[in-house]
């Protein structure tokens, strides 16, 4: 049997590593589920979702350009914003009072390759920089789609430093982090 790490996976596999793991299921209209995400470039539609949805542990929505990232950390509904590039001051600021998170996800920077893989690690780590100034939430995911592609707890803290975060800052992006934000999610389930 794995050890299990004081680590919580907001989207990956099923596995005995983590004490918790999600996988949101990925949305375009009002449907219930503990961890879903909405992926539109809408911002009316996404805030019309919000609006329909009904009781959700854990909402991802994904990013898209400034503007629309801006409008996704107004919403408090919101738990975390995935692919969170470009982000600027204002859109941290906010991401932060609303204790919305920006998501690092593993499994997407080793997918890329070449170019594409160093324009995202550029994106990320001015991501977590700006984050960091603004005392912005980030959390730590693995993307895991099956059991072969799983990382373990010390990988995805690996990751936040090779990213410019300190150690106990990414070892909270896997657990502290993502517990603040599961239990947002319970309290918008109780009201």
């Amino acid at each position: 049997m794995l050890k299990r790490y004081l680590a919580i996976d907001l989207r990956g596999y099923p596995n005995e590593m983590y004490e918790e793991v999600y996988t949101p299921e990925r949305i375009t209209s009002p449907e219930e589920g503990e961890a879903i995400e909405i992926c539109l470039d809408d911002l009316s539609e996404i805030k019309r979702i919000l609006r329909e949805l009904g009781k959700t542990k854990l909402i991802f929505v994904r990013g898209g350009d400034l503007k629309l990232n801006r409008g996704i950390v107004q919403e408090k509904r919101v738990s975390v914003l995935s692919d969170p590039y470009p982000i600027d001051d204002v859109t941290a600021r906010k991401a932060s009072e609303n204790k919305i998170a920006f998501e690092i996800n593993v499994e997407e920077i080793i997918r890329r390759r070449g170019y594409a893989r160093s324009r995202l690690i550029e994106n990320l780590k001015n991501t977590i920089r700006v984050s960091k100034k603004n005392h912005a939430p980030i959390v730590i995911t693995s993307g895991s789609a099956n059991e072969f592609t799983l990382k373990s707890p010390r990988t995805l803290v690996a990751f936040g430093k090779i990213l410019g975060m300190e150690y106990y800052e990414a070892k909270s992006a896997i657990y502290n982090i993502p517990k603040m934000i599961l239990q947002k999610g319970e309290n918008e389930i109780k009201k």
